[in-house]
C-alpha cells in the first residue's frame, strides 16, 4: 500500500510540474506574441485537459491491474 501511494503522490508531482510548465509557457507566449486574452484561456484549457487525460491514463496503466468484477461482465 505505501508503494502505491509514493507512485501516486509521484504521479501527482509530475502533473503538477507539467501544468506549472505548460502556465509559464503560455506566459511567456502571451508576453512575447500578445495573444488575445480568450484566446490564451481557451489553448491553457485545452493544454489542462490533455494533461489531465495523460494522467488518468497512467492512473491505469500504474494502479488497475487487474479489471473489476462489473469491467468483466460477471455483476
Amino acid at each position: 500500500m505505501k508503494m502505491l501511494l509514493k507512485f501516486l503522490l509521484i504521479d501527482l508531482l509530475l502533473l503538477l510540474f507539467v501544468l506549472i510548465l505548460c502556465f509559464l509557457i503560455l506566459r511567456l507566449l502571451q508576453l512575447f506574441t500578445l495573444l488575445p486574452f480568450r484566446c490564451y484561456h481557451l489553448f491553457l484549457a485545452v493544454l489542462q485537459h490533455n494533461a489531465l487525460h495523460l494522467f488518468a491514463k497512467m492512473l491505469q496503466r500504474n494502479y488497475h491491474h487487474k479489471p473489476s468484477p462489473a469491467a468483466q461482465g460477471l455483476c
